[in-house]
């Protein structure tokens, strides 16, 4: 073998093995690029399987026949191994995997004019001849060479013209992988006697698989499900093309408690049969284990997980049976849409980093507005919001009315703040408070809210309409401020209206924060003369002992009390005594969320003192308030007979 050098064709076999290895060691989800990849290591291996021995025959001047037959298939699998790696690299761009039809036909032309010419090469000679055991080139041996070259050039293109698809390290691997393939077949086609080109492509192809994890899509080696990198592919290719889907976040709870008390092997059995029930669900490709107990489901289908979050939720909760034992596990779960709760992967990957490590005390379906808060791509994009809202006026102040339970007469209300944006649309202010408090911008609202709660007094008779007085919530960042009571006092005596007209809500965990400050603030506000209330109680962060020695006058029981009554007997008998204790110390309740007959039907009989709620008024603007207001009850002229809390 003095005129071929086959020490590289010795190591592309090495190298083929060692991808062997690489890719079978992994699951992978069956689809168009995953048969692709199988064709790249086929024919990347049948390449120097081929070579060697055809340059051995040449060399030692074998019949035709062998020499034919061995450089034939030699060409073809050369050419069929670039072929495959661009169907690969255009199925990374395909919404469902697989290149259309058309495409294929379009890329395998050459390929087929070639392996046509290769064939007939025996009685032709287009390619080459042996004759009288000589090798000769023939006049059309740099076609193969061509197309090889061809379909790289290609394969550099298509992911430099589609960079914003394929995204910026697939498309530099792709760009590095094609030169590097050029190069050698233009080495080789200089230089005949040094067999390079199927050195590069082994090489090319291990670097391939080495990276499969990112760009294609890998299976968990416990569930079958594919891993969070096939998720943020998939994720970026429907948005890529604007299609419109949907994600399932679904967490175990206690995952790592339970892995102890389960035993893993137990739990990796369990998670087989989830894994089966998620695959149902979305189908084989869009289930994902994003992480050891968090799992993504993609839909785009015309049946939406929205529709059946209940469904689904009440299914995973139910006993799952391994060797014949029944476990029970909890979930949490959220969904989001594109384009409505997202828009890019980096939003929805701050909605997954929260999901993934929040910590709840009760597995439950997590709203929406929680994740929102959370998601600190989606609170940036906030902030410029609120920013914007107040110098563009898309904040607004809304009343909501509160009636008395008895007689039905509506004698006051609380001042709410609705924020519109352009880009984000309504924004709830679940969301954007929490996200104002971290930020600072809450003080600025909370002037903001008092200033139009002010105004609206000064230009209403709140005597005539028969209001005693305004709710207002103070921030818990508000209520530890210096300057807080000095602020207060300005803008009232800007607009010149008594003390008596507001009412300050504060929060259960307001009044958690800086007790001490907290406490003086309150009472000194008392002492002026406005009214108080602790807002939200129920929910599980008061603290009964500030909450009698603070003047509060007003207690405010949330709206997930008044939801569970009908559910909650040991609910319905909280309430009976606190409404009890609670009025006894001269406390009135208000009860918000009421939504229906029955709810409200309960706080008259249980002997609440007043409601909030849908059922009677939703929030409305300040007009549509005041019309609400004056066409409900007869106009007042005499403050005194004002039912006042």
């Amino acid at each position: 073998m003095n005129f071929y050098n086959v020490d590289f064709d010795i190591a592309a076999i090495i190298v083929n093995i060692l991808v062997f290895f690489c890719y079978v060691g992994k699951k992978h989800v069956k689809n168009s690029q995953y048969y692709c990849i199988l064709g790249l290591m086929l024919f990347s291996f049948l390449s120097p399987v081929l070579d060697i021995p055809s340059s051995f025959l040449i060399e030692q001047k074998a019949g035709v026949v062998p020499v034919y037959i061995f450089n034939t298939i030699y060409y073809l699998s050369k050419l069929c191994y670039t072929c495959f790696f661009l169907l690969f690299i255009m199925s990374q761009l395909e919404l469902s995997g697989r290149v259309r039809q058309i495409k294929k036909i379009v890329i395998v032309m050459p390929l087929a004019f070639v392996a046509v010419a290769t064939i007939v090469n025996i009685w032709t000679g287009w390619l080459f001849t042996y004759k009288d055991f000589v090798w000769v080139s023939g006049p059309m041996r740099s076609l193969s060479y061509s197309v090889n070259i061809l379909y790289l050039v290609c394969a550099f293109l298509y992911v430099t013209l589609n960079k914003d698809a394929v995204g910026k390290g697939f498309r530099f691997l792709i760009q590095l992988i094609s030169v590097m393939n050029i190069a050698a077949d233009s080495l080789q086609y200089v230089f005949k006697g040094l067999l390079i080109h199927c050195f590069a492509t082994s090489v090319s192809l291990l670097v391939l698989i080495l990276n499969i994890d990112k760009y294609g899509i890998v299976l968990d080696s416990v569930t079958g499900m594919a891993k969070k990198e096939g998720f943020e592919k998939i994720v970026n290719k429907l948005l890529f093309y604007h299609s419109p889907f949907e994600v399932l976040f679904v967490r175990i709870k206690d995952y790592d408690v339970i892995s102890n008390i389960f035993g893993i092997g137990t739990v990796e059995e369990i998670l087989r049969k989830i894994e089966c029930y998620f695959i149902e669900l979305a189908g084989v490709g869009n289930a994902f284990r994003v992480s050891n107990d968090t799992f993504a489901l993609i839909n785009y289908k015309d049946d939406h997980f929205t529709e059946n979050l209940n469904v689904i939720y009440t299914t995973l909760k139910r006993s799952w049976k391994v060797k014949g034992i029944d476990y029970s596990l909890e979930f949490f779960m959220s969904n989001l849409r594109a384009y409505e709760n997202f828009n890019n992967w980096e939003m929805l990957s701050g909605y997954l980093l929260y999901f993934s490590t929040m910590k709840k005390e009760r597995a439950e379906i997590v709203p929406l507005a929680e994740m929102q808060v959370s998601n600190p791509v989606f609170e940036r994009k906030v902030e410029r919001a609120m920013e914007q809202g107040m110098q563009d006026g898309n904040f607004k102040v809304v009343y909501q009315p509160i009636c008395t339970t008895k007689d039905k007469k509506f004698v006051t209300a609380e001042a709410l703040l609705r924020l519109t944006d352009p880009e984000l649309g309504m924004i709830s202010p679940e969301v954007f408070i929490p996200i104002a408090e971290r930020s600072g911008l809450i003080l600025r609202l909370g002037n903001y809210v008092l200033e139009q709660v002010c105004l609206f007094i000064a230009t209403h008779n709140m005597a005539s309409l028969g209001l005693a007085y305004i709710e207002l919530n103070l921030s818990a960042i508000q209520c530890i401020q210096e300057d807080f009571l000095s602020l207060i006092d300005q803008t009232l005596s800007i607009y010149r209206i008594p003390s008596r007209y507001l009412c300050f809500e504060i929060t259960e965990t307001a009044s958690t924060t800086a007790p001490h400050i907290f406490t003086d603030n309150l009472n000194e506000l008392s002492k002026r003369g406005f009214r108080l209330a602790l807002d939200d109680f129920g929910t599980g962060y008061a603290n009964i002992q500030r909450m009698f020695t603070s003047d509060f006058e007003i207690i405010k029981f949330d709206k997930t009390l008044t939801s569970n009554f009908a559910s909650d007997k040991k609910l319905r008998e909280f309430y009976y005594t606190f409404i009890s204790m609670l009025q006894s110390i001269g406390c009135k309740i208000v009860s918000e969320g009421v939504e229906t007959k029955a709810q409200y039907e309960f706080i008259k009989n249980s002997g609440g003192d007043y409601i909030q709620g849908f059922y009677f008024a939703p929030p409305l603007d300040e007009e549509d308030f005041v019309e609400f207001i004056k066409s409900h009850q007869e106009n007042r002229t005499d403050e005194e007979d004002i039912p006042l809390l």
